[in-house]
């Protein structure tokens, strides 16, 4: 039922909710606060009364020590004077002429002030009053009590106004509250459904469109400069997924339309010759094509598992040992130099950038291939060298992305499927290094991967050449 009402409307209810509430509190405690002044305001208020009326017994006539009448009937403030059998000397009110208002026992000494809170009046319904009672000696010499009775609260009139006019604020500041609140939260939040119509409008990563972004530097500022920006990854990948598909699909075609051929060529009545070198070429372009193939899932299996769960301790000079034998098997000359490096990664993935840059030096050099294997400071860095010619400097990022061939290599049997590098460009990443291209300081094409380490150099044995 709440995921129904909008996210303004529980705003605005929530806060109204929340600022009644604290108004309720506020409420609460003013009103004891405005008791307990009333209190100590009675309190003192009784005190000087009663001094007033003991000085006037003191030096006058008892009978017009207290006035008469001058308090509303109603009123709940009381003085009387009695002398020492009970009787009414003077009085405030009419009413209690012939009514003793309190009977105090034990008759309090001369001087000594005798005080009862929320003394309720003989005669009066509700009432809470202060009871203040003494002994004095009046003029003629004869002791006399006086007790004098003061509001312990409002009038009722009075506190019904009170009432009133705080019920009237309240509620005043509660609407005031409810249009501030939704005006501010309109505010706030009409960027965001800006913003989700928007998006909603946006039926395809290949569109242009973006969201309206508040001219503010605020979080729903930033919120829409993410979205945008999301939305031009989503485009930029978009493209590139096109593009790689694209790629792949002429990629494929080739290899694929060659042993179509081939085959079709085999079905017919060739001689012995022509047929061995047919399927010769069948055979080259079935093992390219499996390549490609593997490449692509290598970059697949590359993309999903970037969370490398499958992390481990890897010595790395023992994998690059491992396919520096390959190379030579295949009659590569292969010179390598290495140092104890253990790195943290997925083994399969660093034999794979280990071996394609073997194979891309092997296409690539003219005569030897230098494999080199170091620790620096907190990084382990593998060298890959050629005697080919170096990759050019407005090259040097452009080789690393898929499907690219430079001039001098695009043969397709010397060039591979162009995948190679970009494969260890995405597993050297994933693994937090670094893949680039450069020279080396004899000028021989160079390649080179930094991965951090977690073996200090000095734990391990020294550096091995061969």
């Amino acid at each position: 039922m709440l995921g129904r009402v909008g996210l303004q409307t529980r705003i605005v209810a929530g806060s109204v909710t929340i600022v009644s509430a604290v108004l309720m509190i506020l409420g609460v405690v003013l009103w004891r606060a405005i008791t307990s002044a009333v209190s100590a305001t009675a309190y003192q208020t009784s005190l000087a009364t009663l001094a007033t009326i003991v000085h006037e017994v003191q030096t006058g006539p008892v009978e017009r020590a207290v006035p008469v009448g001058i308090q509303p009937l109603t009123s709940q403030r009381v003085q009387q004077v009695l002398d020492d059998k009970g009787h009414i000397l003077a009085y405030s009110q009419p009413r209690y002429r012939d009514q003793v208002v309190a009977t105090i026992q034990p008759k309090p000494l001369l001087g000594d002030v005798h005080t009862k809170e929320h003394y309720e009046l003989p005669g009066v319904d509700g009432s809470s009053v202060l009871l203040v009672a003494t002994r004095a000696e009046a003029q003629d010499g004869n002791p006399v009590t006086i007790i004098v009775t003061e509001p312990l609260q409002l009038d009722p009139e009075a506190l019904s106004r009170l009432m009133m006019i705080a019920v009237a604020i309240g509620v005043a500041a509660i609407a005031v509250l409810t249009l501030v609140l939704r005006s501010a939260v309109r505010s706030t939040l009409g960027p965001i459904e800006q913003m989700r119509r928007d998006l909603e409008a946006i039926t395809s990563s290949r569109e242009a469109g973006t969201v309206s972004v508040p001219g503010r530097d605020d979080e729903i500022g930033r919120l829409g400069s993410t979205i945008n920006s999301l939305l031009l990854r989503l485009r930029r990948s978009d493209a590139q997924r096109t593009a790689f598909v694209s790629d792949a699909g002429h990629e494929l075609r080739s290899p694929l339309t060659t042993i179509g051929l081939s085959v079709e060529m085999l079905a017919t009545d060739l001689p012995p010759q022509r047929r061995i070198v047919v399927a010769e070429r069948a055979l080259r372009e079935t093992a390219r094509l499996h390549d490609l193939v593997e490449d692509l899932l290598a970059l697949a299996k590359a993309d999903e598992a970037r969370d490398q769960t499958d992390a481990e301790d890897i010595d790395l000079d023992d994998v690059v040992l491992l396919e520096v034998a390959v190379a030579r098997a295949k009659g590569a000359r292969v010179i390598a130099t290495l140092e104890p490096a253990r790195i943290r990664g997925v083994p399969e993935q660093m034999r794979r950038v280990v071996r394609n840059l073997v194979d891309n030096a092997m296409r690539h050099a003219t005569s030897q291939i230098r494999v080199a294997v170091r620790v620096a400071g907190s990084q382990a860095v593998l060298t890959v060298d050629n005697d080919g010619p170096p990759v050019g400097v407005a090259d040097r990022e452009r080789v690393f992305d898929r499907f690219v061939r430079l001039d001098e290599a695009r043969d397709r049997d010397r060039g591979g499927s162009g995948l190679g590098l970009a494969i260890v460009r995405e597993l050297s990443t994933q693994h937090g290094g670094t893949a680039r291209a450069t020279q080396a300081p004899d000028g021989w094409c160079r390649f080179q991967v930094t991965v951090p380490a977690s073996l200090d150099p000095a734990d391990g044995p020294e550096a091995a050449t061969d």
